[in-house]
């Protein structure tokens, strides 16, 4: 964090005495001294930020390489291997804490650097920030192999430019990118071969799942860099995920070596020649008494040491540190015994000797007595913080004085790396001397040892209070509510927010989490979210960090909750909800802000919970642009959000919502939007990643906590049946109507095997061994299903059992065959139209029949638990148990009205199944339901995450929704997200819009209102179908829905209340509207247009219910007038007539071409309008004419455009909206007189005069309706683009893809609304950049 770097690197051709680059300095190694001078690079830089990780960086200024004719064998032995010709490119070296790992590692990399073949080197530490993470890995090491050659520099620097967000991609897109891409495109010729990579110390990367992602990588560019030998030396402890991450690397890639299985002669010669070496120094620099150094006080000194070159160099150093007392120091050492002979015990005795010693002489009585506290502030605080510190942070973060604090380190420089320079970081020289002060037990002098807990405890306190007051909106000035994160750079985050800020912001949670400690009537937590929270949110932005803040937030719940359980809580949802929401919207009293600070710890809850909802809803924006927090989250959260209510003053002045926001947050905490519907969903095993398969035939691969997509895998022809992640190894496997089952690496996406069956593929699954693979597969229009056992290593097939089956129907499809491994892998349950059995899984025979009957079935998935199967059909619910005995457990009766989804939760617990828009989650032992989550759309298919606490549903809107268990049982929030459907209209006013599924037979089927500006459902009718559904539209006023079937039928509906109004009879309607040439409804909505097939018109009125008139055309569009008094038809080809609908009397004929005429319309003043379309002389020339009823002249357009293309009236604003090449004109419907132009790619599907009346919605933008003088070109037009408000080109305001319809409109603060347009967006295009 502290030690991130831009990178100056130039072009440069390397001569035979060159300056070799590393980060902001050049080092020169003439004759194998280090100097370090200046460096300016050109301004072609590789934008990656970097940590000085490398061997020769500042940091390990101290380290001590291999002595002279120490550890010989051993580095002969990696020599070889890095010059020789194996095909094994990574050298895997590992041993215990202390057995000299990094003093081989600095070995080898300066000797490699000496003869200019060393790419790259990172050394992990674990407590220094950036360098215990793997975050900005692939950039560092990047940024050394640039300096290669100018042709590796190149290819990198391509990269970059190609992929600007590259830093914020995940570690294996980062690697390929940077590492792997150019590596593999690199001439062998333009580099020295072999190529030798160094990491040291792979433990100490502080995520687990890093290490093996680096893992991946390193076999990954071992296997596919094929035209230069790349060599990968690895060091760490032999721990056992890393062992077992190693172990799926193929064998012919690596070579592992541990150092225990060095003979201990070997190991004790190097030793003996460490001492002597260091104590020879010492000597003459001392004039010790020669006799000291004699072959027994070293003997005694070996003995101590049990193999631990640590225990060696921590020896020496404390020698060396006591100067004219080092003779004393080394006969207390040597002299000083103990009885237990572990390796651990003697480090332990150095350490505490170390200690001892260094205080013993500076200390009076009185000060020995306060030693102990100010020794656990200091040393303790170094030990616990998550990162290394420069002195002068030091200070600020544990709030000491600078003077005390430099006293006590200078102490323990024998233990601690500690510079001249207080701009230095302070970092621990191994970190076997933080495990001996913070394991209980081993630090046994009572004035150094430390608490841990309370040491976390109060760097969290500590951390709160730097964060309060010093995390104001906009903390980097950036002005622009739209600057991405990824364009700000990192000296411009580090000058306005300081590292103990920074600290603050991404450890505190962590802190509380490791103190264990009682936090939850804390004064300070109440106050950061009351005062900082969206600081804090804006902050990780900057840094890149917020996916880890938000997964922190959510595990603060999680121990909020599991707290409030021990304590028995049963907290009220209402009356906390009470008592937190209890103020107003103006800036709390202090009164108030006490109340609040008193409250119980549920209350804390409920605003930690709504917090979290916060961050998880617009985590996406946030951390692509910080300052969205105040121009779109605050905006879009709804009204009882505690975050919305207290931070609502944060909202840019310039912006007002015109719309209501929905009250509550909706059920769902993440919507992951699809190009195609999803058919298939499966979480990872550790439940990182979500992976969906596609109609299209691609898997989207998501991280399931932030909802970041992380990779597409491509590669099937066909849909994605089917998906599932191994439970061993990081396989995906997917199943595809293409007929092929392929197998990919869930970590690189690279495809690991294919299988081919050439039949529609169903269903794959994994055994829960992850050692075979059972399939299902069909083929299409036969009755015959194969189910398949396959070797996941080999490949090969096992066993097939094929079977046929009847395609029973039931209701929305028919009964499918399915697969589902027992969780002990013995058995594998089938199913199909006729009957539920079980399969021996190593033979393939039918071993049990446990039912006669079909439907979806699924087993649970404990292997420990007793073995049970669920199964639903069309009618029933039923739970098998199967083991010892097949028996019913219980079984329940109900009709499906959609969907035969069925699945176990991860701890068996729980039975969840979907009915049509319905998850019902039921007890699996009494078969009660739990709880119920109403989804107000149908599913496809749901799975649970890897924990049970979320469950990811899809549906064929082609979005992924996340439902959190926790928020479903409180049943708070109903219908509040906007629902897509295949058939949809919107009400004149913009404000409803009702939503239908298309079905093919006589069955009920549901009709949706949502209202949009309420942004929640408001109805949802159940209603009989009568075929397809081919059109939909509301009337004027929004009181009814017309309804067009594929039969001919309309119905039409009450909006309120669902009443069928009435169903038409006795004619064949066409099916669908006559969108351009007229409404169905009239202005007034009491009458109706319906035309029959046989060119019939009928006009309904709707009150009575019957038909009122009935006229004979061939052309089915019906214009009324305003008043709904007249309207206008045409009666032939050549005569368009109009009728007084009062008098039932024509009024007029007018002759016309039909077919000329683009369409006819009332304007305004209710005058009949004509349009048509002609050509002039010139050939390229189109004129557009309007001819007025009863105005003899025929107005022509003082404006020619050319390629005119379409025209859409707006009768309701009076003007007409002109489709040209890339741009659309306003057309004044009376006069033709042109009023705007504005571009527009678009189809033109869409034009309304907006509620507000000053405004026009032409497809996604929004246009100010004007005269010509204030309006001019538009160019301070409002568009919605990619969900974004913007004016022009300049983006103002992210909108949520749910809250399409709600309308932001900016205005300045002191403006008038009601005043010009034009005005109050320049206006507010000032302020936005003043604030």
């Amino acid at each position: 964090m502290g030690h991130t770097r831009k990178s100056a690197i130039s072009e440069n051709v390397f001569g035979d005495n060159t300056n070799v680059h590393q980060g902001d300095t050049i080092i020169n190694a003439p004759q194998g001294k280090v100097q370090i001078s200046s460096y300016f690079g050109d301004p072609q830089q590789l934008n990656l930020e970097y940590v000085p990780a490398s061997f020769n960086d500042a940091n390990k200024q101290q380290a001590s390489l291999c002595l002279p004719h120490t550890r010989e064998q051993m580095l002969r032995d990696i020599r070889t291997w890095i010059d020789g010709n194996s095909e094994k490119g990574i050298y895997w070296l590992s041993g215990m804490a202390g057995t000299g790992k990094t003093t081989i590692s600095l070995t080898i990399a300066r000797e490699y650097h000496q003869k200019k073949r060393l790419g790259a080197s990172f050394f992990f530490s674990r407590g220094g920030g950036d360098l215990a993470s793997a975050k900005k890995f692939a950039a560092t090491i990047a940024v050394q192999l640039a300096e290669q050659s100018p042709e590796l520099r190149r290819l990198i620097l391509n990269a970059t430019r190609l992929n600007p967000r590259i830093g914020h991609l995940n570690l294996y897109n980062q690697w390929e990118k940077l590492v792997l891409e150019p590596l593999g495109l690199l001439k062998s010729s333009s580099i020295r071969r072999p190529l030798l990579i160094v990491v040291d110390a792979l433990d100490e990367c502080d995520d687990e799942k890093d290490i093996g992602m680096l893992i991946e990588c390193f076999a990954s560019t071992i296997a596919n860099v094929k035209q230069m030998p790349i060599r990968i030396f690895i060091t760490s402890r032999p721990e056992l995920p890393i062992h077992l991450t190693f172990n799926r690397v193929s064998i012919n890639l690596r070579q592992h070596f541990t150092l225990q299985g060095i003979e201990q002669a070997i190991v004790d010669g190097d030793l003996r020649i460490y001492y002597q070496h260091h104590l020879s120094q010492l000597s003459q620099r001392y004039m010790w008494n020669q006799r000291i150094i004699l072959d027994d006080v070293i003997q005694s000194l070996m003995e101590k040491t049990h193999g631990l070159f640590i225990y060696a160099a921590t020896a020496c150093r404390f020698i060396k540190e006591g100067g004219r007392n080092s003779e004393r120091r080394l006969l207390d050492l040597s002299a000083s015994g103990s009885s237990a002979s572990e390796a651990e015990k003697e480090l332990d005795n150095i350490y505490t000797t170390v200690l001892e010693s260094s205080f013993r002489a500076e200390l009076s009585s009185t000060e020995a007595r306060e030693l102990q506290p100010e020794f656990q502030k200091i040393v303790g605080s170094i030990m616990v913080l998550f990162d290394t510190f420069a002195l002068t942070d030091l200070v600020d973060i544990i709030n000491g004085q600078k003077e005390r604090i430099e006293s006590m380190l200078n102490n323990l420089r024998s233990a601690l790396d500690i510079s001249e320079d207080d701009r230095r970081q302070i970092s621990i020289l191994h970190p076997s001397f933080r495990d001996f002060l913070l394991t209980p037990g081993r630090c046994s002098h009572k004035s150094f040892r430390i608490s841990a807990e309370q040491l976390h405890y109060d760097m969290f306190e500590r951390c709160l209070t730097i964060m309060h007051g010093s995390l104001p909106k906009d903390i980097c000035k950036l002005r622009n509510p739209a600057v991405q994160a990824r364009d700000i750079t990192k000296d411009q985050v580090d000058k306005c927010i300081s590292f103990p800020i920074q600290y603050a912001c991404r450890y505190w949670i962590q802190h509380l989490e490791k103190s264990g400690r009682d936090w939850m009537n804390h004064r300070g937590m109440k106050d950061f979210f009351w005062t900082d929270f969206l600081g804090w949110l804006e902050v990780l932005s900057l840094l890149g960090r917020l996916s880890e803040g938000i997964n922190q937030l959510a595990g603060l719940e999680s121990l909020l909750h599991d707290t409030s359980k021990k304590k028995n809580f049963q907290p009220s949802f209402q009356s906390q909800w009470k008592r937190v929401n209890g103020f107003s919207k103006d800036r709390p009293s202090e009164t108030d802000i006490t109340n609040h600070a008193s409250d119980s710890s549920q209350s804390l809850g409920m605003l930690i919970h709504d917090a979290k909802r916060f961050a998880f809803q617009h985590g996406g924006i946030i951390e692509e642009t910080p300052l969205q927090i105040y121009c779109s989250a605050l905006i879009f959260s709804p009204e009882q959000s505690l975050i919305r209510q207290r931070y609502h003053t944060k909202i840019p002045r310039w912006i007002v919502p015109s719309f209501r926001r929905r009250s509550t947050w909706p059920r769902y905490t993440q919507a992951l939007w699809h190009t195609y519907p999803a058919y298939s969903l499966a979480f990872s095993i550790d439940g990182s990643y979500l992976a969906s398969g596609c109609e299209d035939g691609t898997i989207w691969l998501w991280d399931a906590v932030t909802g970041a997509r992380q990779r597409i895998l491509e590669g099937h022809r066909k849909s994605i049946n089917s998906i599932g992640f191994s439970p061993k190894e990081e396989l995906i496997v997917s199943g595809s109507a293409d007929g092929t089952i392929r197998l990919w690496n869930s970590k690189t996406g690279a495809t690991q095997g294919t299988l081919t069956l050439g039949e529609d593929v169903r269903k794959v699954v994994f055994s829960p061994d992850g050692v075979s693979l059972a399939s299902l597969s069909t083929v299409p229009g036969s009755k015959r299903y194969t189910v398949c056992m396959w070797e996941v290593a080999s490949h090969a097939k096992q066993w097939t059992f094929v079977q046929s089956h009847e395609n029973t129907v039931f209701l929305y499809g028919y009964f499918k065959p399915r697969i589902s491994f027992l969780s002990d892998g013995t058995h594998v349950a089938y199913c199909n139209s006729s009957v539920i059995g079980l399969l021996d899984s190593k033979t393939g025979k039918s071993v049990r029949i446990l039912a006669e009957h079909g439907g979806e079935i699924c087993s649970s998935r404990l292997s420990s638990g007793r073995q049970m199967v669920g199964v639903k059909t069309f009618e029933s619910l039923e739970l098998f148990d199967v083991q010892p005995s097949v028996r019913r457990r219980w079984r329940y009766r109900y009709l499906i009205t959609g969907g035969l989804g069925i699945t176990f939760s991860p701890d068996d617990r729980i039975l969840a199944t979907y009915k049509g828009s319905r998850i019902e989650l039921r007890d699996t032992i009494s078969g009660d339901i739990t709880h119920t989550i109403n989804c107000d759309r149908y599913l496809s298919r749901f799975a649970f995450s890897a924990d049970g606490t979320f469950i990811a549903s899809t549906s064929f809107d082609n979005i992924i929704r996340f439902w959190d268990l926790s928020v479903s049982r409180q049943r708070s929030a109903t219908g509040s997200d906007f629902l897509r459907r295949y058939e949809t209209t919107t009400s004149n006013c913009a404000r409803f819009v009702a939503l239908i599924s298309p079905i093919r037979s006589l069955f009920k089927t549901h009709l949706f209102i949502w209202d949009a500006q309420e942004m929640m459902m408001k109805q949802n009718f159940r209603i009989t179908g009568k075929s397809f559904v081919e059109g939909m539209t509301f009337s004027p006023n929004a009181q009814f829905i017309a309804i067009y079937w594929r039969s001919g039928v309309v119905d039409l509906f009450e909006r309120e209340s669902g009443e069928n109004v009435f169903t038409s009879s006795g004619a064949h309607y066409r099916p669908y509207i006559a969108a351009l040439l007229g409404s169905i409804f009239s202005p007034n909505g009491n009458l109706l247009v319906l035309c029959t097939i046989t060119g019939d018109i009928h006009i309904w009125d709707i009150r009575r219910r019957t038909i009122v008139h009935k006229f004979h055309s061939k052309y089915p569009g019906v214009v009324f007038s305003n008043d709904s008094t007249r309207i206008a038809y045409l009666s032939s080809r050549e005569r368009l007539s109009m009728f007084d609908l009062e008098t039932s009397e024509h009024l007029a004929h007018i002759e016309v071409d039909a077919e000329a005429m683009t369409f006819y319309i009332f304007d305004s003043k209710d005058r009949l309008v004509l349009f048509y379309p002609e050509k002039s002389n010139d050939p390229v020339q189109m004129q557009a004419r309007a001819q007025v009823e009863l105005i003899p002249d025929v107005i022509q357009l003082k404006h020619a455009p050319s390629h005119l293309v379409s025209l859409k009236p707006v009768p309701a604003a009076n003007v007409v909206i002109v489709k040209l090449a890339g741009r659309c004109e306003i057309w004044d419907m009376t006069t033709g007189m042109v009023m705007g132009s504005f571009e527009n790619t678009g189809e033109l599907e869409y034009c309304q005069l907006l509620p507000c009346k000053a405004h026009l919605r032409i497809d996604e933008a929004i246009v100010p309706l004007s005269k010509s003088d204030s309006l001019g070109c538009c160019s301070h037009r409002l568009s919605l683009e990619g969900f974004w408000i913007k004016r022009g080109n300049e983006k103002l305001v992210y909108v949520p893809p749910d809250y399409a319809f709600a309308l932001i409109a900016p205005v300045a603060s002191d403006a008038d609304v009601s005043q010009r347009s034009r005005d109050i967006l320049s206006d507010a295009a000032q302020e936005s950049q003043d604030e």
